[in-house]
């Protein structure tokens, strides 16, 4: 059973009612790693919401949602650890006397790492509490305890017998998640996104709801294949394997970050760009609808327009599908192909063929071709074995118009595999 409420944080960090399970980190929860970044973020999150208290006295802050899983008689935190520690240790500062389950069971805290950040992040607050004078400092607490809100989803176990199972449309862990393994990186941007909405529970349920429904290899394979590597390849960097610690890219702006560029995008609602940011919260799961539906489209238009007929052969044969170096090649022409979609919105067969010439021509240059190459071809390596230089990527994302894009010449004239320089010449045959 699920149960959805909205709970002022106090309640949940420090519940009156003794019937309410105690709080307790799992097992499987990661290391508490906020620093002092994060510790500013918050403050400057409390800071606006005092300002907001000046104009709407009842004003209310939610700070995203937690997921807790009641189990053995303990309210297992699933998400929220980081934030809920950390208000645990501000309000200690605040406030001596403050206690709560957290701080006072020690025995959750016996990594090494934990206890070093949560003993950093103690003296970061007492530092910045300094700038603050008592009055300031029982506002900042007033807030805390009567104006920040926390969307609080709790999973109970119909079944006390049954194995513990983080389900439903809200799981961030299942089975074997409890069991130790690691999450996807885009598993942790949806809980993050998740903390970041600050709107009704049923639109925080339906993006959760709509999110469960696409299988996770295909979001793991949107960001892995395409988006991340798209995105440093524009900036002509080499791309890697996208992992946890690559996740601050697509954390977005906060609502109530006050900047020209926040406004902006603002307006630009559901209008994303790969090489630009969004405002974070819902707008992420907007982002990951777009880029899914804007791979369909390409998709769609390499299986059915007649003009792109012989390359659609070529992508669709199984027999070289069986190679290595080939999938890496057809890989690379479909990150380009969502590059140049994503700048102009359309998908001219010319601009097309001419990517697709530019793609595969390093199939043709390498007798074996590896990911490794792959990468440098994207960002204009100079490596005397490639026929072509030129950071298509960046080039793209400078290019004004479509057909300034297929200006520039491409070359063959490294090319010593005479199987696929056939097969491209197939490919990127020129209309009649």
């Amino acid at each position: 059973m699920t149960i959805l409420e909205v709970k002022r944080i106090i309640e949940v960090l420090s519940p009156i009612d003794p019937n309410i399970p105690k709080l307790n980190i799992p097992v499987y929860q990661r290391k508490y790693k906020w620093g002092k970044k994060n510790i500013q973020e918050l403050f400057n999150d409390l800071l606006y919401v005092c300002e907001k208290k000046k104009s709407e006295s009842d004003y209310e802050h939610r700070l995203g949602t937690i997921i807790l899983h009641e189990h053995n008689g303990f309210l297992d935190i699933v998400d929220g650890q980081q934030r809920i520690i950390t208000l645990s240790i501000l309000l200690k500062c605040i406030d001596n006397n403050f206690e709560n389950d957290i701080l006072t069971n020690n025995r959750k805290f016996t990594d090494k790492i934990t206890i070093m950040n949560i003993r950093e992040n103690y003296y970061t607050i007492k530092s910045l509490l300094e700038d603050f004078n008592d009055d300031q400092i029982k506002e900042l607490k007033l807030v805390i305890e009567n104006n920040l809100e926390f969307v609080v989803i709790t999973i109970k176990e119909e079944n006390k017998d049954s194995d513990s199972k983080l389900g439903e449309a809200f799981q961030l862990f299942d089975s074997q998640n409890s069991r130790g393994k690691e999450l996807y990186p885009h598993d942790l941007l949806k809980a993050y996104h998740l903390r970041e909405m600050n709107t009704c529970m049923s639109e925080t349920k339906m993006c959760v709801e709509n999110w469960e429904r696409i299988k996770n290899e295909k979001i793991d394979e949107l960001f892995n294949k395409y988006l991340f590597p798209v995105y440093n390849w524009i900036n002509k960097e080499l791309t890697h394997d996208f992992k946890t610690e690559d996740i601050e890219l697509y954390k977005g702006i906060k609502v109530n970050y006050d900047y020209s560029f926040t406004r902006r995008l603002l307006k630009c609602g559901n209008e994303y760009q790969l090489n630009d940011t969004f405002i974070s919260g819902k707008s992420f799961f907007d982002y990951v609808n777009h880029y899914l539906f804007l791979k369909e489209v390409i998709e769609n238009e390499i299986n059915t327009n007649v003009e792109l007929q012989s390359i659609r052969e070529i992508v669709n044969n199984n027999e070289y599908m069986s190679n290595t170096g080939f999938k890496y090649g057809i890989n690379l022409f479909k990150c380009v192909l969502i590059c140049y979609y994503d700048r102009f919105a359309e998908l001219k067969p010319v601009v097309v063929k001419y990517l697709f010439r530019w793609s595969m021509q390093i199939r043709c240059d390498m007798y074996h071709l590896g990911y490794d190459t792959i990468n440098n071809y994207s960002i204009g390596s100079d490596n005397s074995s490639y026929s072509n230089h030129i950071a298509m990527f960046n080039y793209i994302f400078k290019a004004k118009s479509p057909i300034e894009i297929i200006s520039q010449y491409i070359s063959d004239n490294k090319g010593k595999n005479q199987y696929w320089k056939n097969i491209l010449h197939k490919g990127a045959k020129e209309n009649e």
